[in-house]
């Protein structure tokens, strides 16, 4: 730590928290150059599209004060691990998709058991996976649309950081990988596209995304394309197969998640589908939802 903010290798403590390029250091940790893109896969916390909306975010956090001790304390969270950051943000008791937040003492995190991973639950009946499905929906939409000033687009969607408990309310978890934009800047002319919405362009197989297409927009349909990707995608999708009664009674189930995942207006299609998964959980024609897939 002391070599990152150009000390001496054996510096005190006390150096640290008088240190004068701290607020410096904390831009660049979350800062993303979208004019020249970097190369390699980024990680961790990314701030857009302007790094200094930072501030903004951890606010309630630390409240109103900004002392130097608190900020290195955010600077570490963000450089081990940002999860509680996020936790602290988007709270358990508030109606997030979170684990509920115990504490963290340096890389060590205290949060709630919130079940068992997806992953090892796709031998239940179909209809416990249209009540997941539903939730995933309403998660992508609450982390793009639901916080009134900035949208959580996650980088790691997968049926093994989604965990549902005994009442079948799922919870995020692993969420060290998260790119939050601040939909309230005043753009400037670096950002000729801002009030365009950005859509997920399906380039290749797998999961697969743009971070300058998420940063440089408003509104990205990356947590709407994810969540289809998770129920429909080409990896192990959790709906699939999908029951013969349903293939049948309900043709337009497997079209909407075609369309969800290649389709032009996935915020049209995300609503249109999320209402056709509540009617098919209340529709007695379909026989079978509660035999379990095997």
């Amino acid at each position: 730590m002391c070599k990152t903010f150009d000390l001496q290798d054996n510096c005190k403590p006390i150096q640290l928290i008088n240190m004068s390029n701290l607020e410096k250091k904390l831009i660049e940790t979350v800062q993303y150059n979208f004019t020249y893109p970097e190369s390699k896969p980024r990680k961790g916390l990314i701030m857009c599209p302007y790094a200094h909306s930072l501030y903004d975010l951890i606010l309630p956090i630390l409240g109103k004060t900004k002392h130097q001790i608190d900020m290195l304390y955010v600077w570490t969270m963000l450089n081990i691990n940002p999860e509680p950051i996020i936790l602290q943000l988007l709270k358990k008791s508030a109606g997030w998709p979170l684990p509920s937040y115990g504490g963290v003492c340096g890389r060590l995190e205290v949060v709630a058991d919130e079940g068992v991973s997806l992953s090892t639950l796709t031998h239940v009946t179909f209809r416990k996976k249209l009540i997941y499905a539903q939730k995933i929906l309403e998660a992508a939409m609450d982390f793009t649309y639901k916080h009134d000033r900035f949208r959580f687009y996650l980088m790691d969607w997968s049926l093994d950081n989604i965990v549902a408990n005994e009442a079948d309310d799922i919870s995020f978890v692993d969420l060290e990988d998260i790119i939050i934009l601040d939909k309230h800047v005043s753009p400037g002319t670096d950002l000729p596209n801002w009030y365009k919405r950005s859509k997920h362009e399906v380039i290749e197989p797998g999961f697969s995304f743009s971070i300058d297409n998420m940063c440089t927009h408003h509104l990205s349909d990356h947590n709407l394309w994810a969540a289809c990707h998770v129920l429909a995608g080409d990896e192990e999708p959790y709906l699939y197969p999908l029951p013969k009664t349903v293939s049948t009674v309900r043709p337009n189930f497997e079209k909407l998640l075609t369309e969800c995942l290649n389709g032009d207006d996935r915020f049209k299609t995300v609503t249109n589908l999320h209402q056709y998964i509540k009617n098919m959980l209340v529709d007695k024609k379909l026989d079978g939802l509660d035999t379990a897939v095997s």
